[in-house]
C-alpha cells in the first residue's frame, strides 16, 4: 500500500458498511451494532465491568451506559455490584439465548465479505490489524 495512512480510511469504510448492513438485522433483536458488540463482549467476558467494555471497544462511558441500561431492561444483561462503585455485567437469560445468534450474524457478514473478495481470513493483514488493535486496547 503506497499510502499507509489511507488504511485508516479503508478500515473506517469497512466499519461503516458493517454497521449499515447489520443495523436492520440487529434491530430484530432491539439492538444496534454498538449494543451487539457490548453484548458479545459480555458473553466472552462474564462479570466484565463497564470501564473494561469502554476500553476494549474504544467507546465513551455515556454511550456504554445508555446501551447497557437498554439491554438490562430487555433481560439481555444483568448488573450486579462489584468492588467499590463498579458494576459487574453478565448475560441475562434472554441474552444467553440470543448471543449465539448475534455472533453468527456478525460471523456471516465477515465470511460473506471474505468469500466475495477471495480474501483468506487467516491472511497476515488480518493478523496485523488484530495486533494493532491489541496494542490500542491493552
Amino acid at each position: 500500500m503506497e499510502d499507509l495512512g489511507k488504511l485508516a480510511q479503508d478500515i473506517s469504510v469497512l466499519h461503516r458498511q458493517f454497521y449499515k448492513d447489520m443495523s436492520d438485522k440487529y434491530r430484530d433483536y432491539s439492538l444496534n451494532p454498538t449494543a451487539a458488540c457490548i453484548l458479545l463482549m459480555i458473553d466472552e467476558n462474564p462479570e466484565i465491568i463497564q470501564k473494561d467494555i469502554c476500553d476494549q471497544l474504544v467507546i465513551d462511558k455515556a454511550l456504554a451506559t445508555r446501551e447497557i441500561n437498554k439491554m438490562s431492561k430487555l433481560d439481555y444483561i444483568n448488573k450486579q455490584s462489584g468492588f467499590g462503585r463498579t458494576v459487574k455485567l453478565s448475560l441475562g437469560n434472554t441474552g444467553e439465548r440470543i448471543a449465539p445468534e448475534i455472533r453468527q450474524l456478525r460471523q456471516q457478514w465477515w465470511s460473506d465479505k471474505f468469500k466475495m473478495t477471495k480474501v483468506n481470513e487467516n491472511s497476515s493483514l488480518v493478523e496485523g490489524i488484530q495486533t494493532v488493535v491489541d496494542s490500542i486496547v491493552k
